[in-house]
Protein backbone atom coordinates (compact mmCIF):
# COMPACT_ATOMS: atom_id res chain seq x y z
CA UNK A 1 0.00 0.00 0.00
CA UNK A 2 1.37 3.40 -0.77
CA UNK A 3 1.40 5.86 2.07
CA UNK A 4 -0.64 8.86 2.77
CA UNK A 5 1.31 12.31 2.96
CA UNK A 6 0.32 15.06 4.69
CA UNK A 7 1.36 18.87 3.82
CA UNK A 8 3.35 20.86 5.96
CA UNK A 9 1.50 23.56 7.87
CA UNK A 10 2.36 26.74 6.89
CA UNK A 11 3.98 28.56 9.97
CA UNK A 12 1.83 31.98 10.63
CA UNK A 13 4.62 33.92 11.35
CA UNK A 14 6.14 33.96 7.74
CA UNK A 15 6.71 37.51 6.55
CA UNK A 16 4.25 38.68 3.80
CA UNK A 17 6.68 40.82 1.44
CA UNK A 18 5.44 44.75 2.01
CA UNK A 19 6.71 45.44 -1.51
CA UNK A 20 5.28 44.25 -4.67
CA UNK A 21 7.31 42.26 -6.87
CA UNK A 22 9.29 43.76 -9.66
CA UNK A 23 8.02 41.58 -12.37
CA UNK A 24 4.70 42.83 -11.98
CA UNK A 25 4.10 45.13 -15.89
CA UNK A 26 1.76 48.03 -15.11
CA UNK A 27 -1.38 48.09 -17.81
CA UNK A 28 -0.54 49.98 -20.96
CA UNK A 29 -1.78 53.14 -20.63
CA UNK A 30 -5.64 53.30 -22.65
CA UNK A 31 -5.58 54.96 -26.25
CA UNK A 32 -7.28 58.44 -25.89
CA UNK A 33 -10.20 58.89 -28.32
CA UNK A 34 -10.02 59.90 -31.90
CA UNK A 35 -11.31 63.48 -32.45
CA UNK A 36 -13.24 63.70 -35.58
CA UNK A 37 -13.10 67.28 -37.23
CA UNK A 38 -16.39 68.88 -37.16
CA UNK A 39 -15.76 69.84 -41.12
CA UNK A 40 -15.72 65.88 -41.21
CA UNK A 41 -18.98 65.49 -39.45
CA UNK A 42 -20.68 68.55 -41.31
CA UNK A 43 -20.08 66.89 -44.84
CA UNK A 44 -21.40 63.64 -43.92
CA UNK A 45 -24.66 65.39 -42.57
CA UNK A 46 -24.95 67.12 -45.60
CA UNK A 47 -24.35 64.04 -48.25
CA UNK A 48 -26.73 61.77 -45.71
CA UNK A 49 -29.14 64.71 -46.55
CA UNK A 50 -28.39 64.76 -49.81
CA UNK A 51 -28.60 61.08 -50.77
CA UNK A 52 -31.90 61.22 -48.85
CA UNK A 53 -33.53 63.99 -50.65
CA UNK A 54 -32.00 64.43 -54.16
CA UNK A 55 -33.70 60.78 -55.35
CA UNK A 56 -36.60 61.53 -54.07
CA UNK A 57 -37.18 64.79 -56.01
CA UNK A 58 -35.66 63.32 -58.61
CA UNK A 59 -38.36 60.37 -58.89
CA UNK A 60 -41.15 62.62 -58.64
CA UNK A 61 -39.62 65.80 -60.53
CA UNK A 62 -39.31 63.64 -63.71
CA UNK A 63 -42.27 61.88 -63.11
CA UNK A 64 -44.35 65.00 -63.67
CA UNK A 65 -42.49 66.66 -66.03
CA UNK A 66 -39.90 64.43 -68.05
CA UNK A 67 -41.09 60.92 -68.09
CA UNK A 68 -45.36 61.92 -68.02
CA UNK A 69 -46.22 59.21 -65.83
CA UNK A 70 -44.01 56.74 -66.55
CA UNK A 71 -42.43 55.17 -63.27
CA UNK A 72 -39.88 52.98 -63.91
CA UNK A 73 -37.88 55.78 -66.23
CA UNK A 74 -38.04 58.07 -63.23
CA UNK A 75 -37.28 54.97 -61.00
CA UNK A 76 -34.01 54.90 -62.86
CA UNK A 77 -33.12 58.50 -62.49
CA UNK A 78 -33.62 58.54 -58.82
CA UNK A 79 -31.11 55.17 -58.60
CA UNK A 80 -28.64 57.25 -61.22
CA UNK A 81 -28.92 60.37 -58.69
CA UNK A 82 -28.32 58.26 -55.79
CA UNK A 83 -25.39 57.14 -57.01
CA UNK A 84 -24.06 60.16 -58.31
CA UNK A 85 -24.43 61.32 -54.65
CA UNK A 86 -22.31 58.28 -53.40
CA UNK A 87 -19.74 58.91 -56.07
CA UNK A 88 -19.22 62.56 -54.96
CA UNK A 89 -19.11 61.71 -51.10
CA UNK A 90 -16.47 59.41 -51.96
CA UNK A 91 -14.46 62.09 -54.28
CA UNK A 92 -14.62 64.43 -51.72
CA UNK A 93 -13.01 62.39 -48.97
CA UNK A 94 -10.41 61.40 -51.14
CA UNK A 95 -9.61 64.75 -51.48
CA UNK A 96 -9.67 65.64 -48.28
CA UNK A 97 -7.30 62.26 -47.82
CA UNK A 98 -4.95 63.45 -50.13
CA UNK A 99 -4.24 66.94 -48.19
CA UNK A 100 -3.15 64.81 -45.78
CA UNK A 101 0.14 63.27 -45.42
CA UNK A 102 2.59 60.84 -43.06
CA UNK A 103 4.77 63.35 -40.84
CA UNK A 104 8.44 61.74 -41.44
CA UNK A 105 9.43 62.30 -37.78
CA UNK A 106 7.07 60.72 -35.55
CA UNK A 107 4.46 59.26 -37.73
CA UNK A 108 1.84 62.32 -36.98
CA UNK A 109 -0.12 63.24 -40.22
CA UNK A 110 0.28 66.74 -40.97
CA UNK A 111 -1.79 68.69 -43.26
CA UNK A 112 -0.22 70.28 -46.62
Amino acid sequence: MSEVRQRPVKSTEEKVPSEAPSTVKKAPPTPSRAVIPPAVIAKLLIFSFLLFSLPIATYFYTLRTIFNGNSNYSAMAAVIVANLVVFAYVVVAFIEDQGETPDAGGGALKKE
